[in-house]
């Protein structure tokens, strides 16, 4: 189907789902040296409180990000106009009550460039009081088409779907309805593409693509 999914997407999960808090004593020793790796290259130690610096960042990141080393300051560096940073926030104070979230949004290089990506946001528990200091934010980068291109005419048989549950249809090209024998678009639009399901439909892989393109994934 055609990508109009310039939404944000968030989740937070509690403490028993997924990954446990990291212990505090790696991140803050990796923070100071300025150096480790992780599962994710592209990664984050940021504070999750106010005002959210950067206490370490990879190089891969900084490569991503056109970032120097000395330009970590805060969460707000990399954050613009097309940046959902109430959901950024929400998802760090999240964390300090030792939860882990997910965020897709869009977020702005060092020469200004927008990029969507995917964080996750994992935070680090410390060993003595329990306390949570601060969490890593690792990086990937999604997929999105935008809206007008979605839309347009281009001899493609595509359709665009809502971003939520239970992703209406909001438009289909000309030719998509070819491959099911005409079938009228009023028939389509404002309905799910369900009714076009049949024995033989993988619903579960269905299921993974519009889940996968939630965040930005193709």
């Amino acid at each position: 189907c055609g990508g109009g999914l310039t939404m944000s997407v968030a989740t937070v999960e509690g403490r028993t789902g997924g990954r446990s808090p990291l212990p505090w004593a790696a991140l803050s020793d990796r923070a100071h040296e300025g150096k480790g790796s992780w599962d994710v290259a592209a990664w984050l130690v940021v504070g999750v409180q106010k005002p959210y610096g950067v206490l370490s960042a990879s190089q891969e990141w900084l490569d991503m990000m056109l970032f120097e080393a000395e330009d970590k300051r805060s969460v707000r560096k990399f954050c613009g106009p097309r940046t959902r940073m109430d959901d950024l926030l929400r998802m760090l104070t999240a964390c300090s009550m030792g939860k882990r979230g997910r965020l897709t949004t869009m977020v702005y290089n060092g020469k200004g460039v927008a990029l969507l990506v995917q964080m996750e946001a994992t935070p680090a528990m410390d060993g003595e009081g329990g306390d949570i200091k601060c969490c890593m934010l690792t990086f990937g980068h999604c997929d999105w088409v935008p809206h007008k291109v979605a839309i347009a005419e281009d001899s493609r048989a595509k359709a665009v779907i809502g971003a939520v549950a239970p992703y209406t249809v909001q438009c289909v090209s000309s030719t998509f309805s070819e491959p099911f024998g005409g079938l009228d678009e009023r028939f389509i639009v404002g309905r799910t593409l369900r009714i076009l399901f049949g024995a033989k439909t993988d619903v579960k892989l269905w299921n993974e693509l519009v889940q996968g393109a939630q965040r930005g994934r193709r």
